[in-house]
């Protein structure tokens, strides 16, 4: 799933950085909130468009899209950036009663990008 939170100094992973997760997500219900919460930016894409776009940087900053039309394996792409610091990148839902979780792996599907 998309839950990647770092924080502090580490020899692993370079003071500036970005990831992208791309794949397919399940979208159970409709309408289906979705947030993407990141430090210090990062993107969200559905079937090929932009819902998502947060240039940042900032601290640990929450942006939702609620999809209203689709359902179904949809395609997805998921990016983020880090300037230094903490690093998070979270890929949350609501359900019905305005819970936030991480989007569970079960609804997830990853293949490799080329690019």
């Amino acid at each position: 799933y998309v839950d990647f939170y770092w924080e502090g100094q580490n020899r692993i992973l370079p003071p500036a950085f970005s990831a992208i997760y791309a794949g397919e997500i399940f979208i159970p219900k409709i309408p289906c909130e979705l947030i993407l919460a990141s430090d210090d930016g990062g993107f969200l894409e559905v079937d090929g468009k932009r819902l998502i776009n947060d240039p940042g940087p900032h601290g640990t900053t929450e942006f939702k899209v609620i999809l209203n039309d689709i359902s179904g394996w949809r395609k997805i792409k998921v990016g983020f950036y880090d300037e230094g610091g903490g690093a998070v990148i979270k890929l949350i839902w609501v359900d019905e009663k305005g819970n936030k979780s991480t989007v569970p792996q079960k609804f997830l599907r990853y293949k490799e990008v080329a690019n």
